[in-house]
């Protein structure tokens, strides 16, 4: 019985000097009477400080253990135990960290109880793009073509092109004369997508991918080098697939100069008989050309095709940015709220869906807070945030659902490098 009292008398002392608004509190116990700092208190203090993130506060509340609350003397006794503890603490904090002795009234006696604030700010530590860019090299495949006869050429990934005769003309309408350079980068994974930073976005509404590919033409007879195909022509993609997704379609991509992204739109539809086709089943031997997990260097690899390739089958009359895409269903859309706690300034924010090929880069707005809309309800998701900075790797993450979780805070903290590519390659 006395078990239970005192559990609940400490209970009603910890909420008597609870402050809302504050994140984190934590209770640094002192001997009866005395406002010495002891050695067990120091480390305390000095744990407490290490793990509070940036742009957070901290309280710290100095009690005795036996002690009753409320007269003049141990009033003046819990002053002097803040005081020490802030000026323990800043032979320790760095320059990011504020420190001043707050007052809080109990609400029952009417006396003043003080506690030590502790304010970290961000480091704000600048992002290396140079270092950042290392996570986007991708691997390009570049092909030569007659464009007066009908050509097919297959991707790195299994993206199979097909160019019919005389369909190409340079950018100013004049004739294609010699051959043509096609160039082709293709994005299937969730991290190559990510690694690019690539959104499944149309305008407001969320996308499910089937692949992507950057696809330029280029002819060094035309005067600005670049080739388009010519009106009412196009040529046919086929993206590879495990499985048909009915509803694919074809978007094209236009960059967002001032988010740095691309939003994708739907391109018009052109009619044709074949809109989706398997390869023949076969047993032969082919030699395709892979990257090497290791070095990232294209290896020629034997491959054996045992079973039949699934392909969406989709037309396009431009080049560039191309997305095989379908709109995603969202009968209850659900909003989700984030706040990153990072040492950088800047930050890459990230949802990606564990059920759907999806990613979703979300930006921050004038308070730095970030935010999404039209997300499907109840899908299971991973939120995750990470920059580079110094040569340093700064990662967080949450596994969320949509419409439970709908304010999630990220905290960053300082990872190898490898463990970030490997989060990434398990998406």
């Amino acid at each position: 019985m006395k078990k239970l009292l005192f559990i609940f008398l400490l209970a009603l002392c910890t909420s008597e000097y609870s402050v809302a608004q504050l994140t984190y509190q934590h209770d640094v116990y002192f001997e009866n009477h005395s406002s010495l700092l002891s050695d067990n208190n120091k480390k305390t203090i000095e744990q407490i400080y290490k793990k509070i993130p940036g742009n957070a506060t901290q309280k710290i509340n100095p009690l005795g253990k036996n002690e009753f609350k409320g007269n003049k003397f141990l009033t003046e006794i819990n002053y002097t135990r803040a005081w020490n503890i802030m000026q323990f603490l800043k032979t320790i904090m760095s320059s990011n960290t504020s420190l001043f002795v707050d007052t809080f009234i109990n609400q029952n006696s009417g006396t003043p109880f003080y506690g030590v604030l502790i304010k970290k700010a961000p480091i704000e530590l600048e992002p290396n793009y140079s270092e950042l860019k290392k996570l986007y090299r991708k691997n390009k495949r570049t092909f030569y073509i007659n464009p007066t006869q009908n050509e097919t050429i297959t991707g790195i990934e299994g993206t199979v092109i097909t160019f019919f005769a005389n369909t190409m003309q340079c950018n100013d309408g004049k004739d294609v004369k010699g051959t043509v350079e096609i160039s082709l980068t293709e994005y299937y994974t969730m991290a190559d997508m990510v690694k690019a930073q690539l959104n499944t976005v149309s305008g407001p509404l969320l996308l499910e991918s089937g692949g992507m590919i950057l696809i330029k033409a280029t002819c060094s007879s035309c005067r600005e080098k670049e080739v388009k195909i010519k009106d009412g022509d196009f040529y046919k993609i086929a993206f590879p697939t495990e499985k048909i997704k009915p509803g694919m379609g074809l978007f094209t991509g236009n960059i967002d100069v001032n988010k740095n992204l691309i939003d994708w739109q739907a391109a018009e539809f052109i009619e044709d008989e074949i809109d989706l086709f398997e390869s023949e089943s076969t047993n032969e031997e082919d030699y395709i050309l892979s990257e090497d997990p290791e070095t990232g260097e294209l290896i020629e690899v034997i491959r054996t095709k045992e079973e039949k390739q699934l392909y969406h089958t989709l037309n396009s009359k431009s080049f560039g940015w191309i997305n095989c895409d379908r709109f995603i269903d969202t009968p209850i859309p659900s909003a989700l709220a984030s706040t990153v706690h990072s040492p950088v300034k800047q930050n890459h924010v990230v949802l990606v869906f564990n059920q759907l090929k999806s990613v979703l880069e979300l930006y921050p707005d004038e308070n730095g807070n970030y935010s999404a809309q039209n997300l499907p309800y109840g899908e299971k998701a991973t939120l995750f945030s990470y920059s580079i900075a110094n040569g340093k790797t700064y990662f967080g993450k949450k596994e969320i659902t949509i419409g439970i979780q709908h304010s999630v805070e990220i905290h960053l903290e300082e990872n190898p490098f490898e463990s970030f590519q490997h989060f990434l390659s398990t998406l």
